[in-house]
């Protein structure tokens, strides 16, 4: 999957953050309150197996923090399935 700004994180196996969805081609509409959107891969090892995906009502709504926040996130989930997989 490499369609959205979804597929285009997991293209680059790294995080997204996008200030205006209106401005970036790679936006799929599917939310028309949606001005920005940040998406962190969630990794098991090194395969992808879902992400986090974040939108705002306001443009510029994520800055460091809430990547930082979400990466750690991510991290944490990955790792929880990791020890439970079967």
């Amino acid at each position: 999957m490499t369609e959205g700004i979804c597929g285009a994180a997991v293209a680059q196996r790294d995080t997204i953050l996008v200030d205006d969805v209106q401005s970036d081609p790679r936006y799929l509409a599917c939310w028309v309150e949606a001005k920005s959107e940040i998406v962190v891969p969630v990794r098991v090892q090194e395969e992808i197996i879902g992400e986090i995906d974040v939108d705002s009502h306001a443009r510029g709504a994520f800055g460091p923090t809430d990547r930082e926040f979400l990466e750690r996130c991510a991290a944490i989930i990955g790792g929880f399935i990791e020890v439970h997989r079967k």
